[in-house]
């Protein structure tokens, strides 16, 4: 849990929240793991969740190019 909400606090969406907001955000997330060379979503997918990189890293592709790499403690969504 310290791991997650280091993250949250140090995320733009969520670092002018108080300690109780981020700890209740904390507490509706859950864990999920998602295979090598899948995408979580595309492009014309609406966002409706967020999530934090653990683990590993991620590519974000745009028009078949890579536009950024994600590594552990970054959000997106």
């Amino acid at each position: 849990m310290t791991f997650l909400l280091g993250c949250l606090k140090n995320h733009f969406i969520f670092y002018n929240l108080s300690e109780a907001e981020i700890e209740n955000v904390a507490k509706k997330m859950f864990y999920c793991s998602v295979p090598s060379d899948t995408f979580v979503f595309t492009e014309t997918s609406k966002a409706m969740c967020f999530f934090i990189i653990e683990k590993g890293m991620m590519q974000i592709i745009s028009n078949d190019k890579i536009k950024k790499t994600l590594r552990v403690g970054d959000g997106f969504g």
